[in-house]
């Protein structure tokens, strides 16, 4: 794909194909870097105008494309969570139009969900960690395991089932979720969304979530 290739109707177009249908539409494995590029050959002639008028369009313009770039973004993101779900419970999605970056986050997600599943439905991964932790050296305590780089626990992804008002969350962050986005949150104020009915755990799976998934 080329530079050239890209335009605001270009992404216009993409922008309501993804939004209207369910399957993913079919983009070039190296679409997101060519943006990158475009986005900023427009700064760079945004810092380069003289004219103050023809900056401030510029300017709109290049703000507009990156608002349409996030919706297209998340769009696709959370059709390949579904889709990971989908395969994960024994479906058989559509993922012929898959970018190489995007297979890489499916192929994450289904064996984050596979596991997960063994783990929790199955027993299966608890009885094969019993086995070979009588061969291992011994490990940290429970309390260090599991950590992101900050220190704080992983965060579960959720799927909002509703769209709510704009609040602050208790990590004192600012939130405006829609209905079908895809979100990680901390763990108490993904707890009071699902509590809620206003929101669905995808990762990690519990014994709630479980059910809830096969009903």
């Amino acid at each position: 794909m080329d530079i050239s290739d890209i335009s605001y109707r270009m992404l216009r177009e993409i922008q309501r194909k993804e939004e209207s249908s369910p399957r993913l539409s079919k983009l070039e494995d190296d679409f997101y870097n060519v943006l990158h590029e475009y986005l900023d050959e427009l700064n760079k002639r945004c810092q380069e105008e003289s004219t103050p008028q023809k900056k401030i369009l510029l300017n709109d313009e290049i703000q507009n494309i990156v608002k349409i770039i996030r919706t297209i973004y998340e769009s696709r993101e959370k059709k390949i969570v579904l889709a990971a779900m989908s395969q994960a419970r024994g479906g058989h999605p559509d993922l012929q139009y898959l970018t190489a970056t995007e297979k890489q986050l499916f192929e994450s997600l289904l064996h984050q969900l596979r596991d997960a599943r063994e783990r929790q439905l199955e027993g299966k991964h608890g009885q094969k960690e019993r086995v070979e932790t009588q061969h291992e050296e011994p490990q940290p305590p429970p309390d260090t395991i599991d950590k992101t780089d900050d220190g704080n626990t992983a965060q579960p992804l959720v799927l909002i089932t509703k769209t709510l008002p704009e609040f602050i969350g208790t990590d004192k962050k600012r939130y405006a979720v829609r209905k079908d986005d895809v979100i990680t949150l901390p763990e108490d104020m993904a707890e009071t969304l699902i509590k809620r009915k206003a929101a669905k755990r995808i990762l990690p799976l519990d014994d709630t979530s479980s059910e809830e998934a096969e009903t």
